[in-house]
This record gives structure tokens, C-alpha cells and sequence, in this order.
């Protein structure tokens, strides 16, 4: 079969044009090439098999990618090998450029092969750029989003470019499949022609010095290189899997960053003014490009010996140089970013999330961002960021101790909460900065006036605890009956203030009802209208109250209410730092 085909087709002389041919010394800048050549056939071969899993629909991209990662057996190694052998060919290419550079072997008419190389470098920078946000998560999308940014502002075409990559002027529903087609079928059409033009065009030029068979020397210097880019793309693969982040949301508050190989773009860009960055950042890569391509046409005497060749390594070297050192202070300053640290790690949580939610429930066929909107936890999250975040503390969400114009909500409802309000309900994460600070007494510290504090005692612990149990079955929503001690103490020491069954001592007064405190149908009145006996009285709205709690029952439809409420709830029993359960 194989001595039919080679008559017919000719597949030796091919290869032949690779594997026979004369290439003279050997060479770490050949090796480092093939090597590049293997990391683009690793990706290429992976990359088939995860198109034929892909959906490149807004709706469907993410979904599919989740299939492939997460359920399709040993689909995560094939993901995690593409990106690594797309990253290694970005690698191996500036290898082999820098390698071709100091060898010189653009010289012997090998201009055209060297051109060839560095086109094809800058494709797989392409590859990348069109790649990455096919798994249609936020990391892709915002990076999509600021890249194309930069590059609408190229003088003459830049906006025509975006318009032609996106579909729009923002990513819609015509930018998947027209990425999909310039990564799947232009790029690698181009890619491909591209190094059939190298290698035809080195074979016409001929060997590099004296005359050595490919297989003295040459042979070991590129088995060596493959070998060891396959084992470092296993490695890496194993490693460092393939991102996935919570699908793609136009709406997020996202702070984007580039992937570690444009990093040193980034820092480059923000060292100049804004009106000089878009300039930078699109003006390096093609001074970049026209160093690479005026090389050969500058250094021609194949016979010069290096030291004659300085002027033309060094501003290359220092390039490379500048690329590496401004890719390792980009990624420090990231490490050591607070602020960007903290927003990850709050990312990290709405990844998560996303992840139990279509493993456990599976992907809404609406699409994975109607997934995302419609789960309770993370909606009741968007819904306290935007309404209660400004007073209240709850977990991550919200203002500092200091800053709090309501009481802390972690551990609402539980026994250690209502402890600390009997012993100090002015603290700063409780009512010290709300209408009521100085409205409710201490149990346990004497108050300020002197005649007061003349006849005050401290309530027993035994009974504060009795209390706090006794509220917090409440809060569970117990059967009634339940820590009788409890009951007995609120009515007879809480009364003077607060309703408990509707009844009080002090018809007028500020202090809420505390059957039923903290529980599911409680909080849901607090929230949706303080102003009712419910919860608080209808005083508890009264212009004159400075900073009071408004209510939300105009603003938010039932559901959301609901949903708003099963959160806090849901957040609150969490235990926290200096709250103990």
C-alpha cells in the first residue's frame, strides 16, 4: 500500500524535501524549529478532536467546553495539551528565531525561511488571540473584549478590524463563529502554508556550511528536542489545566488581565500616558516585525564571523531580553496586587458555583449565563450587593465595622449573636452606627449615668444564654413550647420594650418584635416593610429617624424578596471570624 501511494501520490518526495536533504552542520536553531513544528502538530491533532465536540454558539460554547472538560473521558488532558502546545509554540518559535539569529542562518539565501518562521510566530500569537475566547468564559471574553479594544485604535483600520473579527462592536452572537473560523480553518491554512514555504524555500537554498547527511548529527539534535517539548507539554498539561471560568457575562464587573505571554505588552503600554498607549501597544509588534524582516537584508556576508555581527544581535537580544524581564515584572506586580487578588478570589467563588451548578443540575438549554442568573445563591448575592451592601456586613459583601450604617448579618439568628447584642448593643458591627445606638441597654455593663449605673446589675449568664437559646429557636422557627426558661425571661425583662405576641409595655417605642425574630417569614417582612408590627413598628419609617431602613417591598418583585431573603438567611448561619456558633 505504501509503495502504491508513493508511486501515485508522491508522499516520499515530500518528505524527502524535509528528511533527505543536505543540512550541514547540525544545528539547535533546526532543532528548536522542528520542535516548534511538533508543538504545532500536538495542537493541530488535539485541536481536531476538541472541534468536533465544540459548538461555537453563545448559547452552547460554554456548555460544550464544560462537556469536554468535565464528562467526556480524558477531555481534559486533550484541552489542557492544545493550550500547552499552544503556549510551547510560542515558546520554541522565539527559541528558534533568536537561535537563527545568532546562527545567522537567514544568510545563505535563507531569507525567506527565516520570514516564514517569524510569520508563522506571529500566527501563533493569532492562534491565541482567537483562541482563547472560544470557551466563552469571562477570562476569554474580557480578554477578547481589551485586546480588540487596543486594536480598534490602529490608525485607518483598526476599527474596520474589530468590525470584521467581532461582528459588531461589541462580541455578539456572530463572533464565535467567525473566530472559530479564522482559528480552526484561515489561521491554520496559513500556518501550514507558511511552513511548506520555509521548507521549500530552505531546500532550494542548501546546506549551511559544509555538506552533512541529515541523519549525522542533525537526527539526535531533533529527536532530543521533541522528546523533551513532549515531555514538558505533559507536564505542564498535568499541571496546569485549562481554564474554565463561570460563562461569559457582559454584565460582570471583571478585571481583566492578558495571558502571561502578553503580559510584557501590558506593562509596556502602562508606562506611557493613555493617549500614547494604544500607539505603544500596537506600534511594538510591528517594529518587532520590521527588525525581523530587515535582518537578513542588513546582515548578508555569510562569511562574517560574529564578533562583526554585534550590531545586528544586540538590538534583537536586548528585544527578547525586554520581552522576558517585562513578562516577570507583569506577573509579579499581579501577585503582589491586592485589589487584583481580592477580585480573584471573588471570581473564584462565582467559578466555583458555576461548576456545582452544571455538574449537580446540568446546563439551562436556554444557555450557561441563564443558568448563572438564575441561581438563588448567586443572584441573592447580586441582589445584596445592590441593595443592602451599602449599610449591612455579610460575609465579603459590604462595608467595614466602621463604615456600617446597620448591623453585621453574620451569624443573624443565632445564639453567639444575640449574646453579643445583650452584652454590647452599640458596638461598632451592631447598632453603634444606626438610629438606634444608645436605644437599647446593656445587660452587662453598667450604663453611663451615674445614678444609674448606681443601681444597675448584670444580668446572670445562665439567663442571657436561657435568652439567646430561647431566640434562636426561634430564628429555626421551632414548634411553639420549645426553652420555656427563654420565653419566661423575654417576657418578663424584654417587654418593657419590645412586642412579643403583639403585647408591650411601651406602645410607642422603637424596639421590634421578638416572636418569631431572625426566622424565614420575619426577616422576609423586615426586608420587604419595617414599618409594620410585623418586625419593627411603623415609627421605625418615620422621616425624623435619621438613617433608617427602607423598605424594599416597592422595589423588588416577590420572588426577588424571597430570593433576597433564603440568602442572608443561607450566608448568615455560616460561621465567621469572631462570631463563634
Amino acid at each position: 500500500m505504501a509503495r502504491w501511494l508513493d508511486e501515485r501520490l508522491g508522499p516520499g518526495d515530500l518528505l524527502g524535501c524535509w528528511l533527505d536533504a543536505p543540512a550541514g552542520s547540525p544545528s539547535w536553531a533546526r532543532a528548536f524549529s522542528v520542535a516548534l513544528g511538533f508543538c504545532l502538530a500536538v495542537a493541530a491533532i488535539t485541536g481536531v478532536a476538541l472541534g468536533a465536540l465544540y459548538a461555537p454558539a453563545g448559547a452552547s460554547a460554554w456548555a460544550s467546553v464544560f462537556f469536554v472538560e468535565f464528562q467526556f473521558p480524558g477531555g481534559w488532558l486533550v484541552r489542557s495539551l492544545h493550550i500547552a502546545a499552544a503556549e510551547g509554540s510560542l515558546v520554541f518559535g522565539a527559541l528558534a528565531l533568536l537561535l537563527w539569529v545568532f546562527e545567522g542562518r537567514y544568510r545563505h539565501r535563507r531569507d525567506l525561511s527565516f520570514w516564514s518562521l517569524a510569520l508563522v510566530l506571529f500566527l501563533v500569537a493569532a492562534f491565541c488571540i482567537t483562541g482563547n475566547p472560544l470557551r466563552w468564559d469571562n477570562r476569554g471574553y474580557f480578554g477578547l473584549v481589551t485586546e480588540v479594544n487596543v486594536m480598534s485604535e490602529v490608525p485607518g483600520v483598526g476599527r474596520l478590524l474589530r468590525a470584521l473579527l467581532l461582528g459588531g462592536v461589541l462580541p455578539n452572537n456572530w463572533t464565535l463563529p467567525r473566530l472559530y473560523t479564522l482559528h480552526a480553518l484561515v489561521l491554520s491554512t496559513l500556518a501550514l502554508a507558511l511552513t511548506a514555504l520555509g521548507l521549500r524555500a530552505s531546500r532550494r537554498a542548501g546546506p549551511v556550511g559544509g555538506v552533512t547527511p541529515y541523519g549525522d548529527g542533525q537526527l539526535a539534535y531533533d529527536l532530543l528536542a521533541c522528546t523533551a517539548t513532549f515531555l514538558a507539554l505533559l507536564v505542564a498539561a498535568f499541571l496546569r489545566r485549562a481554564p474554565l471560568e463561570a460563562p461569559a457575562d457582559p454584565l460582570a464587573s471583571y478585571n481583566a488581565r492578558p495571558e502571561w505571554y502578553f503580559q510584557w505588552l501590558y506593562v509596556l503600554r502602562n508606562t506611557v500616558p493613555p493617549s500614547l498607549q494604544s500607539i505603544l501597544a500596537t506600534g511594538t509588534p510591528v517594529l518587532l516585525g520590521c527588525v525581523l524582516f530587515v535582518l537578513p537584508l542588513l546582515d548578508r556576508d555569510p562569511q562574517a564571523p560574529i564578533r562583526q555581527r554585534v550590531v545586528f544581535l544586540v538590538p534583537v537580544v536586548l528585544g527578547f531580553l525586554g520581552i522576558g524581564i517585562l513578562t516577570v515584572v507583569g506577573l509579579v506586580s499581579d501577585r503582589n496586587n491586592p485589589e487584583l487578588q481580592k477580585a480573584r478570589a471573588a471570581q473564584a467563588r462565582v467559578d466555583r458555583r458555576a461548576l456545582q451548578i452544571a455538574r449537580h443540575e446540568g446546563v439551562a438549554p436556554a444557555g450557561a449565563l441563564t443558568m448563572m442568573r438564575e441561581d438563588p445563591l448567586l443572584k441573592g448575592e447580586d441582589l445584596f450587593r445592590q441593595h443592602c451592601a451599602s449599610c449591612h456586613r455579610l460575609g465579603e459583601l459590604g462595608p467595614v465595622d466602621g463604615k456600617l450604617a446597620g448591623p453585621t448579618l453574620d451569624g443573624w439568628g443565632s445564639e453567639a449573636w444575640v449574646m453579643e447584642i445583650l452584652d454590647d448593643p452599640d458596638a461598632p458591627h451592631l447598632f453603634g452606627n444606626t438610629p438606634y445606638q444608645g436605644k437599647m441597654p446593656s445587660y452587662t455593663r453598667p450604663p453611663k449615668d451615674p445614678k444609674d449605673a448606681a443601681n444597675f446589675t448584670p444580668m446572670p449568664l445562665e439567663q442571657r444564654q436561657a435568652i439567646a437559646r430561647f431566640l434562636a429557636g426561634e430564628a429555626r422557627g421551632e414548634a411553639p413550647g420549645h426553652h420555656p426558661d427563654g420565653e419566661k425571661l423575654v417576657r418578663q425583662r424584654c417587654t418593657t420594650c419590645h412586642l412579643f405576641r403583639g403585647d408591650t409595655d411601651d406602645a410607642e417605642g422603637l424596639a421590634p418584635e421578638l416572636a418569631g425574630w431572625a426566622s424565614l417569614g420575619w426577616t422576609r417582612a423586615q426586608i420587604g416593610n419595617p414599618g409594620t408590627n410585623l418586625t419593627y413598628r411603623p415609627v421605625a419609617l418615620s422621616p425624623g429617624l435619621e438613617g433608617h431602613m427602607p423598605r424594599f417591598d416597592t422595589q423588588l418583585s416577590p420572588a426577588d424578596l424571597d430570593l433576597l431573603t433564603r440568602y442572608v438567611l443561607h450566608q448568615a448561619g455560616k460561621p465567621r471570624a469572631g462570631h463563634p456558633r
